[in-house]
């Protein structure tokens, strides 16, 4: 992945994240969840965040 694609499925995450918290709550959204709204694997989030709780706080 390049450093570019990488930075935007970084960002992609993020919003993803917040996004969801604000519509379902923070109980109701899933990593799986997170990952299909930003359109990337699991795995490319957990290379970078061991929980939903350390996406939204970053």
């Amino acid at each position: 992945m390049s450093a570019r694609r990488s930075e935007q499925a970084r960002q992609a995450i993020i919003s993803a994240a917040f996004e969801l918290c604000a519509e379902r709550g923070f109980a109701a959204t899933t990593i799986e969840a997170i990952a299909t709204r930003a359109a990337v694997g699991k795995t490319t989030i957990y290379r970078w965040w061991p929980s939903k709780a350390a996406i939204l706080t970053w």
